[in-house]
């Protein structure tokens, strides 16, 4: 099975989920491209460190000369696979670093490495497996020594790129110098029934992994904690390519379980990461025969999306934005024929400058803005496309719920729920989340005492930070996003028993047309204002359809920058 870069709804994110089964195979489009192999050339000029080479070596796929060297770099060995024409000197030089398993070295370049390490000269790439320290994992001495590793080579050639290939035990260093940005210029990672649970490898793995790990730690928990790939979680994913490949079912891998190890990574890193990829075999702990035509094609693959990245989406123009300008309110709204925003009844909200331009302060307690609802106008979604997308820069102080935008009044006279953003609804699962509600009715979800009709974003909002809030709903399902991304929440159980997806939400009845009032801080309760936010808004904007996970993703890209990340 082959699935790339689905375009479906509930795929949430911009990531690309691409699963291939055993016997699966990359798709013709994804053969090696634009890497020729170099021309004969003479053999490479001695490089510092120089131990011992062997020139004029052949590889067996492309038929690219290369040479083998063996250096020391600060007293730790590594061995290079170089193509001949890459000399001291060269510039745009792309290279390929392989992490080699437990009880292995820099001979695992010519050993298990050797036929990756010849596809990679065939790319044009350099190569190199350093020692490491032996077998030390993630130990600030593994990390070290890649430092230098680094520092070494990019002293020699200048380097555009870098891929990493960890497999076994060297799934570990590959997902921590991706993560950690322990070098740059990191592209992607390739991992093959790698270890990324080092604290569970120590505790529940077999005697012999407990026994390596706790060697190259000292048997010290709090170190293997302190240095444990698992530790990376949420957005330190953002922007990072890998590829994971592990066996299955799941019992076939004793040494490293892919429910600890591969999928957990894939677990923690798929919201996130920019990719993330994953094929699977069927040959327990050992490496497929697949897998380094694969991590070849990958690299290639790789190295053409950075070379020709795609255009960022297009987005299309907002039905309504308000970037608070003024210096009190009225706010006037930046798209004509949209009204202004006015203080509610008792509302002393301020305007503020923030990172993104003016922003309003809403002290939690009496402050919210409103459009009333003879006003409304394009904003009754309800009445005219059924789709709406709300986006605002939020900054929370509260630990109260709260509703950013939309129109949502409580009433015992009338149905005026349609639409609205929050970021805490405390009961039906969204407490602390990003939640995007709606209703048909107006009123509470029958058979419950209120609404339940609503996605929830699985990830805990950070009060004191700035952070992204957006909410969709495309007439079928709502779905809540978290810096530029919607993560899944697949069960939730209610109170009375019910489960069912909340991220994304499935409701296929529409919304309410009823004009109703939009605010801005606070929904209202028979008039009162209710679910008051303590914070900042800025750069709220309302669209009459559901934006794509890839827009959203782009607006936050291109955003965030605001923040200096």
């Amino acid at each position: 099975m082959d699935v790339r870069r689905s375009t479906a709804p509930h795929l949430f994110t911009r990531r690309q989920a691409i699963i291939l089964g055993a016997s699966g195979a990359l798709t013709a489009g994804l053969a090696l491209a634009g890497r020729a192999p170099l021309a004969y050339a003479a053999p490479s000029p001695r490089l510092p460190g120089e131990i011992g080479r062997q020139n004029g070596l052949v590889s067996r796929y492309a038929g690219t000369v290369f040479d083998h060297i063996r250096v020391s770099i600060d007293g730790d060995a590594a061995r290079l696979f170089v193509p001949q024409g890459i000399v001291p000197g060269s510039q745009n030089v792309e290279v390929l670093w392989l992490h080699h398993g437990a009880e292995s070295s820099d001979d695992a370049l010519i050993g298990g490495f050797r036929p990756m390490g010849e596809r990679g000269v065939d790319l044009g790439m350099v190569v190199i497996c350093q020692n490491l320290g032996g077998t030390r994992y993630t130990h600030p001495v593994a990390k070290q020594h890649q430092i230098n590793g680094w520092q070494y080579l990019s002293g020699v050639y200048g380097i555009s790129q870098n891929h990493l290939r960890g497999t076994s035990h060297g799934g570990s260093m590959g997902v921590e110098v991706l993560v950690t940005g322990l070098i740059p210029k990191v592209v992607g990672s390739y991992i093959v029934n790698g270890v990324y649970d080092l604290e569970d490898l120590y505790l529940n793995g077999s005697a012999r992994a407990r026994y390596s790990v706790g060697e190259a730690f000292g048997y010290d928990l709090a170190a293997i904690r302190a240095h444990n790939p698992a530790r990376h979680q949420g957005q330190v994913w953002s922007g990072k390519r890998i590829r994971v490949v592990y066996s299955t079912p799941d019992s076939s891998d004793q040494t490293t379980p892919p429910q600890k190890h591969g999928k957990a990574l894939v677990a923690a890193a798929t919201p996130f990461a920019t990719e993330v990829s994953v094929r699977t075999h069927t040959t327990g702990h050992s490496t497929p025969g697949f897998a380094d035509l694969d991590n070849q094609q990958t690299i290639a693959r790789w190295m053409d999306e950075i070379s020709d990245p795609p255009d960022p989406p297009v987005l299309p123009a907002p039905s309504a934005r308000w970037d608070f300008a003024e210096s009190a309110a009225p706010f006037a709204a930046s798209v004509a024929g949209v009204a202004a925003l006015s203080q509610g009844a008792s509302s002393t909200a301020v305007r503020v400058a923030t990172p993104f331009g003016g922003g309003i302060q809403f002290n939690g307690t009496s402050d919210y803005l409103k459009i009333p609802a003879a006003q409304v106008g394009a904003l009754n979604i309800g009445a005219s496309t059924g789709a709406v997308t709300i986006a605002a820069w939020v900054f929370s102080t509260d630990t109260n719920n709260a509703m950013i935008a939309g129109c949502w009044q409580e009433a015992t006279s009338a149905a005026l729920r349609s639409y609205a953003l929050f970021n805490d609804l405390p009961t039906y699962g969204g407490d602390d989340l990003v939640c995007m509600h709606v209703s048909k009715s107006g009123g509470a979800t029958p058979g419950y005492p209120h609404s339940i009709d609503y996605a929830a974003d699985p990830r805990r909002i950070t009060r004191g930070s700035w952070q992204f809030h957006v909410g969709t709903y495309d007439g079928s399902e709502a779905i809540a996003y978290l810096d530029g991304s919607a993560a899944p929440f697949p069960s939730y159980t209610d109170s009375k028993g019910a489960t069912y997806s909340k991220n994304p939400y499935v409701y296929t009845l529409g919304l309410n047309a009823t004009p109703t009032d939009f605010l801005v801080g606070a929904g209202l309760k028979n008039g009162a204002p209710v679910n008051l936010h303590r914070g900042t808004i800025s750069r709220l904007r309302v669209w009459n359809t559901a934006l794509t996970a890839e827009q959203i993703a782009g607006l936050y890209d291109a955003e965030k920058g605001a923040l200096g990340t």
